[in-house]
């Protein structure tokens, strides 16, 4: 349900990005638990403020802790260049994508959702 409503509809991939380590700890649990995933083909990807390139590395540390997955995982990071911030607070940590590149299992996961809506709503959305 968190690819369905948050999650990228890019085809080919499972993909969900937050802010929020809590949902995406248990998006790479899900992964992990119920479909068994191939680590080597989790990748990770941070969106930043200009403001934080000084301290990339250590915002990568701290979400590969939060997420229990290797600094290997990680892709290129993001900057917004909307932001106009000029200082990054201590409890800054940037947005997190999580993603894992699998038609077949992007197919499963929102099948299930669909029929899960299905179920709740009688539709056939």
């Amino acid at each position: 349900m968190l690819c369905l409503g948050d999650g990228s509809k890019t085809v080919g991939a499972v993909k969900l990005g937050s802010v929020n380590p809590k949902i995406l700890r248990y998006f790479v649990w899900g992964l992990r638990h119920l479909y068994h995933i191939d680590e080597n083909r989790l990748a990770l990807s941070l969106r930043l403020i200009p403001a934080a390139r000084f301290i990339e590395s250590h915002l990568m540390s701290w979400w590969a802790s939060e997420l229990d997955v290797s600094l290997n995982s990680f892709r290129k990071t993001t900057y917004d260049k909307r932001s106009k911030a000029w200082h990054v607070d201590s409890d800054y940590h940037g947005a997190c994508r999580v993603s894992y590149a699998d038609t077949y299992l992007q197919l499963r996961i929102l099948a299930i959702a669909k029929t899960c809506i299905k179920q709740v709503t009688g539709s056939q959305g």
